[in-house]
């Protein structure tokens, strides 16, 4: 899938994983990322699905551009947004809403502000790896839903190994964590009960699968409990308006509520234990995305021939930019500064042949006429019989055996 350039009207794009499940985005990141953008820039964007990581500076989704600019990962694009002027961001299309970049400026004291950056940073970690260990660790929730949905938006052949790449650089996250293990266990026991064709479960079997359950209910238990505990009955963590802190949590939560993940663990637990966290999670998403602030649009894009990605990373080596840009109208001045350029590359690969010759790196031989006799010009202009060179060898010779 290429990406396309941004249209008139938005100065902002912002490239991510394909929406899914009634969602904007399938990536927890890529949705964070809509949901700001929602809140910060309403009507002042645009969105770009792709499904090709390495279009991104990072090799990561999302990442944003703004005119030459080009900001991932996520972190660095809200601090981009951030320093951007609230008056300037108004112009790009006057009948939005207000800009607001930075969401967190005018509603959080100093001290609100480092606690929420703490905050964000936990969620991030305890809550981003449960959410990681429920669509690429567990084994039903990775081959039944996770590669099979990224398997259906990804263009050929990226659909037979982006799964499998973006699942190995979950990988060492989860094993740090301890959650990887316990995929370990289950993916084993599943390819076992295939090769055997068992289809009821030993009594080791069963203990195995509910050590691991209670072992992931116990640790999603402790991160809920904290969360909800800040949180309280509130709509939101601070005042009345979603911040970077509730933007999140519910980038997290709404993947969990909203995947139909055929091991539903997360979602269990917090439909039956932790109904402010999902009620929360549906406000913002309902502040985000509404009647009087509909989803930004969707930019074109347009499948490519796997032939196509060779002329695109020659374009990118031949310095036209981005591969994914469609070639836009040329000035007077750009198309004097390409005709000036060309003919600095003829002049040098001219003087560069004269200087191969010039020097007798490379020495041109001419032969005239046809058949016995004929002769050859070298370089230098000297003629000579071609079989000189064989007469004198064949002389020696006999001088020698004399």
């Amino acid at each position: 899938m290429t990406e396309p350039s941004p249209t008139p009207g938005f100065a902002l794009t912002i490239h991510v994983w394909p929406a899914k499940w009634d969602l904007p985005s399938l990536d927890p990141s890529c949705l964070a990322a809509v949901l700001y953008l929602q809140l910060a820039f309403p009507g002042n964007y645009a969105i770009a699905e792709c499904t090709n990581p390495d279009f991104s500076p990072t090799g990561q989704l999302p990442y944003l551009t703004h005119g030459l600019h080009a900001v991932a990962p996520l972190p660095s694009i809200i601090s981009y947004l951030s320093s951007l002027d609230p008056n300037a961001v108004a112009e790009w299309k006057r009948e939005a809403p207000p800009a607001n970049p930075t969401l967190d400026a005018n509603n959080l004291t100093p001290l609100e502000a480092q606690q929420s950056v703490a905050w964000r940073s936990y969620i991030d970690s305890h809550l981003g790896d449960l959410v990681a260990h429920s669509f690429y660790a567990l084994y039903p929730n990775y081959y039944e839903l996770t590669r099979p949905t990224l398997a259906e938006v990804l263009p050929f052949p990226h659909k037979y190994y982006i799964p499998g790449r973006l699942r190995e650089v979950y990988r060492p996250r989860l094993e740090a964590a301890g959650l990887w293990d316990v995929d370990e266990q289950m993916e084993e026991f599943k390819l076992e009960r295939d090769a055997t064709k068992i289809s009821a479960e030993s009594p080791s079997d069963t203990i195995k699968k509910t050590f691991a359950t209670e072992k992931i209910v116990e640790r999603a238990r402790g991160v809920f409990d904290l969360i909800s505990s800040i949180l309280s009955d509130k709509p939101f963590f601070y005042q009345n308006q979603p911040t970077k802190l509730d933007i999140t949590l519910a980038s997290y939560t709404l993947l969990i509520l909203n995947a139909p993940l055929p091991n539903p663990l997360l979602k269990n637990l917090l439909d039956e234990s932790y109904p402010t966290l999902v009620a929360h999670a549906r406000l913002v998403q309902s502040r985000a995305i509404s009647p009087e602030t509909p989803l930004a649009p969707k930019l074109e894009v347009e499948r490519i021939h796997p032939l196509s990605l060779i002329s695109q990373g020659i374009s990118r080596m031949a310095g036209s930019g981005w591969g994914w840009r469609k070639e836009k109208k040329k000035s007077d001045a750009d198309r004097r500064f390409d005709m000036w350029r060309w003919a600095w590359f003829a002049a040098a690969g001219i003087g560069m042949v004269g200087y191969v010759l010039g020097s007798g790196l490379i020495r041109i031989s001419v032969v005239k006429g046809n058949g016995e006799g004929a002769q050859q010009v070298d370089d230098r202009g000297h003629e000579g019989d071609q079989h000189d060179g064989e007469d004198d060898e064949e002389e020696e010779e006999e001088h020698s055996d004399n």
